[in-house]
């Protein structure tokens, strides 16, 4: 992993419940009920720093499919995982600034692959 990576993860670490309580904040302000979405937070953070860790945040999307079923079984419609994105995003740039930017950057490529033209 490079250091900008290696970093975003040691940071990431460092802050994540920080992270997770501006997600909470952010979730709420669209609508969508934080305390469903507890398992689904851990589980999203766990594959992410997992990810950091073997060098590259792309590695998490084969569980963005897990993480659609996560919010599915909350009733909570798979549409609302670009928006959840969007909120973890949000978060993460709040409380990493630059660091972030290997995971907002994969973060922008994934949107432009679900959501063209937007």
């Amino acid at each position: 992993a490079n250091a900008e990576i290696r970093e975003a993860a040691r940071l990431f670490l460092a802050k994540r419940s920080s992270i997770e309580q501006a997600l909470i904040d952010q979730l709420q302000i669209m609508g969508l009920h934080a305390s469903l979405l507890v398992e689904v937070n851990t589980f999203f953070g766990d594959v992410l720093l997992a990810a950091l860790q073997l060098g590259s945040p792309a590695f998490l999307e084969m569980d963005l499919e897990w993480v659609e079923k996560l919010l599915a079984d909350r009733k909570i419609p798979e549409q609302n995982l670009v928006r959840y994105l969007h909120a973890y995003k949000q978060s993460i740039t709040l409380e990493l600034g630059k660091t972030a930017a290997s995971i907002t950057e994969w973060m922008d490529s994934y949107f432009a692959r679900v959501q063209p033209g937007i």
